[in-house]
């Protein structure tokens, strides 16, 4: 795991507190987070409001094309 000069985890960069996770999701999560950012579909912070879930479990693997697609076209899926 990187070192990071931040006195504590609230005051890590959003990417890098994502990326810092010790387990499988991290990685998982910052994939997820690059493809959504790539596509420009959501700002929010990690503080939003807004909640959104896709339930993804150590052994299983996303299929990126099926990704983009469903945030490209929501509520057509």
């Amino acid at each position: 795991m990187a070192a990071f000069a931040y006195s504590s985890w609230e005051n890590l960069p959003e990417d890098a507190r994502i990326a810092s996770r010790a387990d499988w999701r991290g990685p998982r999560l910052a994939r997820l987070r690059a493809l959504i950012h790539q596509a420009g579909l959501l700002n929010a912070s990690l503080q939003g409001d807004t909640r959104r879930a896709i339930d993804l479990h150590e052994d299983e693997w996303l299929d990126e094309q099926a990704f983009i697609a469903l945030v490209l076209n929501p509520g057509q899926s």
